[in-house]
């Protein structure tokens, strides 16, 4: 079975450090789609505005499988 969890832009881990997710959004990890649709919307291009505000209220995920076991961090 498995769940799937939503990654924050900032995260604590077990041990107290700060993790930077800076993937957290569609805008950030799709860069290059949402650099032409810079331009575009720039341009005026309504369609493209919409859908840079929507990549970048997007949330990224992460699915877990419950049955594995974490092995947690890899050293």
């Amino acid at each position: 079975m498995t769940k799937t969890r939503i990654i924050p832009p900032v995260e604590i881990d077990e041990d107290g450090n700060i993790e930077l997710n800076f993937d957290a959004s569609e805008a950030s990890t799709d860069w290059l789609k949402y650099g032409r649709l810079s331009k575009l919307a720039e341009e005026g291009d309504e369609e493209a505005r919409r859908e840079l505000e929507r990549m970048e209220s997007s949330e990224m995920i992460e699915e877990i499988d419950e049955d594995e076991e974490d092995p947690g961090p890899e050293e």
